[in-house]
């Protein structure tokens, strides 16, 4: 009984774990991301440069530097902790938020002292008053509110509280990191371009393609998914096959008692039975295939030079492993949530499993205890004769 509900319970928060994971994964934006540290100059001209190539595919582009533990002042009231966002124009197109008043940053603010606070950091400076048109400094920098975003901290930010303000901006505080990025899903061709444009316009740095990671962190799952779902073809398979024995033998024996006339509405339905039931099977498979192929596709550094080499797939797995044990020169945010969601999968997967491996062998010690019950009343007959 404790080992049931043992069972149940890791189960229970297992799904629950891999619930909240791939819920929060499928939350983030779909971009490629390249970051580097902040160049020296003027970042317009290689922005307005890449907008205009990648305008023609209908994919935004956007810049922004991040700098953290930023204080705000209005009138008599301060804020710290603030984490502080140099945008260019595309941003909130790129990284949507719904605003609360006022509008978002605009390619037309560029190099402006205009601000965009998020919701908290509003009420806390300016109350319930209208904040659109207030003015906020930072440091000795006077700055105009333009809009008021709703609040919504990330995981991977370490501040408390956001503000945005235009790329470019005179006497803004130092950044920490550069970011630039390309809206929307990407073919390799397209990443491949994006990263080399973003090379040249921010020098050597980190590119990350966010659907790829979210994928890569979805692996564990995803591999459980693919095993649990062999076990049961193969169960399929032989229950599939003493079936249609079944319904064979059952033919037999009602062509031994009946004309074919008679029964032919009954084989013909039996056969059709058949039929669909191995086409579905064959289905299936065929999905698994093609999903297995496309992951291939997507992560071609997985597949070993031999498929059927012990040594080639084992040195993959340690390319694999170091690689994935590598340090990140930049964490995002982004990439930070998508670091927390995967480990959320991971534990939930492994929670999961657990449990249903204590549930399964509690049946199989029960499905043993019955039948040496049943056996016992038989040897004890044969020792009484």
């Amino acid at each position: 009984m404790r080992r049931k509900l043992r069972g149940n319970v890791l189960c229970l928060i297992g799904l629950l774990l891999i619930i909240a994971g791939v819920t929060g994964l499928l939350s983030g934006p779909e971009a490629s991301q390249y970051a580097a540290y902040p160049p020296e100059g003027d970042l317009l001209q290689p922005l307005a440069k890449m907008e205009t190539a990648w305008e023609e595919m209908a994919r935004p582009v956007s810049i922004h530097e991040t700098t953290g533990g930023v204080s705000l002042t209005a009138g008599e009231k301060s804020q710290g902790d603030v984490n502080l966002y140099q945008v260019g124009g595309s941003f909130f197109q790129v990284y949507p938020r719904a605003f609360v008043s006022g509008r978002p940053l605009a390619r037309g603010d560029s190099g402006k002292q205009v601000i965009v606070l998020d919701e908290q950091l509003a009420f806390l400076l300016f109350g319930d008053q209208e904040v659109p048109g207030k003015t906020v400094r930072i440091g000795e920098t006077a700055y105009t509110v333009a809009g008021v975003a709703a609040h919504r901290r990330r995981i991977g930010e370490m501040s408390a509280y956001t503000a945005w303000i235009p790329v470019n901006t005179q006497n803004a505080p130092k950044a920490e990191v550069a970011v630039l990025t390309l809206g929307g899903r990407s073919a390799d061709a397209e990443r491949t371009l994006f990263e080399a444009s973003a090379s040249e316009a921010l020098g050597n740095g980190q590119a990350v393609e966010l659907t790829r990671e979210r994928i890569r962190g979805c692996i564990i799952l995803l591999f459980a998914l693919v095993s649990l779902c062999i076990y049961w073809m193969t169960r399929w398979v032989r229950s599939l096959k003493r079936t249609c024995r079944t319904w064979y033998d059952r033919t037999r024996e009602d062509l031994k008692t009946h004309y074919p006339r008679q029964i032919l509405g009954r084989i013909l339905l039996r056969c059709l039975g058949a039929v669909l039931l191995w086409g579905m099977l064959i289905g299936a498979a065929a999905l698994l295939v093609m999903g297995a192929a496309r992951l291939m596709m997507v992560f071609p550094e997985w597949v070993p030079e031999e498929l059927v080499s012990a040594s080639a797939i084992g040195k993959r797995f340690w390319d694999l492993t170091g690689m994935a044990a590598s340090p990140v020169r930049f964490q995002t945010p982004e990439m930070a949530e998508i670091r927390f969601w995967s480990g959320l999968i991971r534990w939930g997967t492994v929670s999961f499993l657990i449990g249903a491996w204590l549930g399964g062998k509690r049946a199989a010690d029960r499905r043993r205890w019955e039948a040496e019950q049943a056996e016992a009343p038989q040897e004890t007959d044969a020792q009484e004769a």
